[in-house]
C-alpha cells in the first residue's frame, strides 16, 4: 500500500545512543486514506528511545497534521529530532516544530501560511461564513505553535503565514524555526512547486530536495496541488456541509437496510426456512458494518455528526417467497442508487477522498444486485413448494460453510490478538515480581546497613518498612539509654557500698564473704558481665576513685 511516510529502525550514531526509529514524511500527509493514528501507532509500536524525523513534504491535512504534532509534544519517554531533507512546507512544517532539535541543509526550506480551502461551489454565504471562522480559528492554532518555537508573538506569526513566508535553512535558524543548518544537498524534481504564490526560483520546476533515494516504497511526490489544505487534503480533511449531510443519511439508510433485513429473516424463519432466514441476517450484518464504515468516514474527516432518526421496517410476514425476494433486489438496488447520488455530488465537488469510498460500495452494491437478483430468479423458476425447499437447503448450506469459516476467522483474530495480550501480561507480572524481589533485596540491604545484621534482619522479618523499623530502632534505643542510666546509677550505689565497707563483697547480692576491697580485676568482671566498654567504663572506674578519696578525706576530717 502506498503511504505517505515509512518507518525504519537504524542503529544510532553511537553504540550508546541505541537503536533509532527513522520516521521519513515524503508526501502528502494523510494521503492515501493512511491517517496520523497510522503514523502514531509506529511510534508506539517502537521501542527506540530516539524518533528522527526525515521530512520532505508539500504539507497535508490540518487535522491529521495536528494530531502528529500534539502526539509528538505529549511524548515524554523519547527523544524527537528532525531534519527537512527539502521542504517543509504548511502542516509539515508544524510537524517539525514537535521535534526538540530542528536541522536543515542551507538550501532546504520551510514554509508556513494561512491556511485555506477549495470550499465554495454550491456553498451558501452562511455555508461560507462558517468556512471562513474555522479556518480562522485554525490559523491562530497554527500562529501559537509557530510563536511558541520561534519565540515570536502570535501576531507576528500571523503576519508571517499571511505573506507566505518561505525560509532557507540559514533564514530558518536566523528567525527562530530551526536549530542548525547543514551541509547542502542535491535538489530532483519532484513537486510543482507553482501551486503556492511565492514559491523560491529554486525550487520551481525542481521543487522538494531528495537525498541520494526517496525511502523504499514511498515514492517522491509527483505534481500535485499544495494549498492548504489542497484538494487533497480537502478530500481526507474536509466534507462539505451537504456531502456531510448525504453521509449522515446514508448512515441511516444503512442501518434501515440492516433492521429490514432482520424483519424479513424473521419471517422467513417463521415460515421454517432457515437457509433464507440465515442469508438474510447475513446480509443484515453486512449493511451494520457498511454503516460503521460511513460512520468512521465521518468521523476521520472531522464532519459534523447528526445522525438521522431510523424507521421502523414494514415487512408483511404472509408474503410469498417471490414477493420476499422482490423486495430483497428492491432493497439492494435502493442503496445502490443511494450510493450513486453520493458519488455524483462527490465528483462536482471534486471530492475524491469521498468518490473513492462511494466507488468502493458502488463495486460491492453491483456484487449484491447480481446475487440478489439470481436468488429471485430462481425462486421465480421454483415451480412448487419443493423448488422452494430445495432453495432453503441450498441456502443453508451455503450460511453453514460461512458461519464455520466465520468463527474459524474469529478464532484466529481472537488467538492473534489474545496471545499477545496473555503473553505481555505475563511479561509484566514476571517483571513485577522481580522487581518486588529486587526491592525486598534493597529493603534488607540497607536494614542491616543501617540497623546492624541482627535487628536489621528482625525488622524486616516483622515485615516493616524502612520508615517502620526507623521508628522501631529509635524506641528501642531510647529503652536502651534508660535502661543504662539505671544500670550506672545502680553500679554507683553499689560501688559507693563496697568502697566504704570493706567487708561487703563488690557484688550486693553476692553471698561472698570476705574483707577485700574492690580490686581491679572485680571490676573489669562486673563490667564484662554487663558488657559497659570503652569510656564508659573509664568514666566509672573514675567516679569510683573519686568517691573513695571523698569518703576518705570525709573520714581523716572526722
Amino acid at each position: 500500500m502506498k503511504s505517505w511516510f515509512k518507518c525504519e529502525v537504524k542503529p544510532g550514531a553511537k553504540p550508546e545512543d541505541g537503536e533509532v526509529c527513522e520516521m521519513s514524511i515524503y508526501d502528502e500527509i494523510g494521503g492515501w486514506g493512511i491517517s496520523a493514528k497510522h503514523f502514531i501507532a509506529e511510534i508506539k509500536n517502537s521501542k527506540a528511545k530516539t524518533i528522527h524525523m526525515r521530512i520532505n513534504s508539500p504539507g497535508g491535512s490540518v487535522f491529521e497534521g495536528l494530531a502528529i504534532y500534539n502526539f509528538l509534544k505529549s511524548v515524554k519517554d523519547k527523544t524527537i529530532t528532525c531534519q527537512i531533507d527539502g521542504v517543509a512546507a504548511s502542516m509539515a512544517s508544524i510537524v517539525a516544530l514537535a521535534a526538540s532539535k530542528i536541522s536543515m541543509p542551507a538550501n532546504a526550506y520551510m514554509m508556513i501560511h494561512q491556511p485555506f480551502s477549495g470550499f465554495a461551489d454550491g456553498a451558501n454565504a452562511g455555508e461560507m461564513r462558517k468556512q471562513a471562522d474555522l479556518l480562522d480559528q485554525f490559523a491562530g492554532s497554527l500562529a501559537n505553535i509557530y510563536s511558541s518555537r520561534s519565540g515570536k508573538t502570535p501576531e507576528e506569526c500571523l503576519a508571517l503565514m499571511e505573506a507566505e513566508t518561505w525560509m532557507d535553512g540559514k533564514t530558518a535558524k536566523e528567525m527562530g524555526f530551526a536549530d542548525e543548518v547543514i551541509d547542502e544537498v542535491e535538489m530532483a524534481a519532484c513537486v510543482d512547486g507553482l501551486r503556492y504564490a511565492k514559491t523560491p526560483e529554486a525550487l520551481k520546476f525542481k521543487a522538494l530536495a531528495e537525498v541520494t533515494t526517496p525511502p523504499e516504497n514511498v515514492e517522491a511526490p509527483t505534481v500535485v496541488p499544495v494549498t492548504e489544505p489542497s484538494a487533497s487534503e480537502g478530500q481526507t480533511a474536509f466534507v462539505p456541509p451537504d456531502m456531510g449531510q448525504l453521509l449522515n443519511s446514508q448512515v441511516g439508510n444503512e442501518l434501515y437496510a440492516a433492521y429490514r433485513y432482520f424483519a424479513l429473516s424473521a419471517a422467513c424463519q417463521a415460515k421454517g426456512l432457515e437457509g433464507f432466514a440465515g442469508r438474510l441476517m447475513e446480509q443484515g450484518n453486512g449493511e451494520i458494518g457498511h454503516m460503521m464504515k460511513v460512520y468512521s468516514y465521518l468521523v476521520s474527516t472531522g464532519a459534523n455528526m447528526t445522525l438521522p432518526a431510523i424507521e421502523a421496517p414494514v415487512v408483511d410476514s404472509s408474503m410469498d417467497m417471490l414477493s420476499m425476494t422482490r423486495a430483497i433486489l428492491d432493497q439492494e438496488m435502493s442503496v445502490t442508487a443511494e450510493w450513486s447520488a453520493i458519488s455524483k455530488l462527490a465528483k462536482a465537488q471534486d471530492n475524491a477522498a469521498t468518490q473513492k469510498l462511494a466507488q468502493e460500495f458502488m463495486a460491492e452494491q453491483i456484487e449484491e444486485e447480481n446475487t440478489a437478483l439470481t436468488l429471485h430468479q430462481r425462486v421465480k423458476l421454483a415451480d412448487s413448494g419443493s423448488g422452494i425447499l430445495t432453495i432453503d437447503a441450498d441456502l443453508k448450506g451455503a450460511a453453514a460453510t460461512v458461519i464455520e469459516s466465520f468463527k474459524a476467522k474469529a478464532r484466529n483474530d481472537l488467538i492473534a490478538e489474545v496471545t499477545p495480550a496473555i503473553k505481555a501480561e505475563l511479561e509484566i507480572k514476571a517483571q513485577a515480581e522481580a522487581n518486588d524481589k529486587l526491592d525486598q533485596r534493597k529493603q534488607v540491604r540497607l536494614m542491616i546497613e543501617s540497623f546492624g545484621k541482627t535487628r536489621g534482619a528482625d525488622y524486616f522479618d516483622k515485615g516493616m518498612n524502612f520508615e517502620q523499623a526507623m521508628r522501631a530502632d529509635r524506641d528501642s534505643l531510647k529503652a536502651e539509654l534508660g535502661k543504662a542510666k539505671a544500670d550506672n546509677a545502680e553500679l554507683i550505689t553499689k560501688l559507693q557500698v563496697a568502697l566504704k565497707n570493706p567487708i561487703i563483697p563488690f557484688e550486693a547480692n553476692s553471698e561472698s564473704q570476705g574483707s577485700a576491697r574492690v580490686s581491679q580485676s572485680d571490676f573489669d568482671a562486673y563490667c564484662k558481665d554487663r558488657q559497659i566498654t570503652g569510656a564508659k567504663k573509664e568514666s566509672l572506674w573514675k567516679s569510683m576513685c573519686e568517691v573513695k578519696k571523698q569518703e576518705k578525706k570525709e573520714d581523716e576530717n572526722d
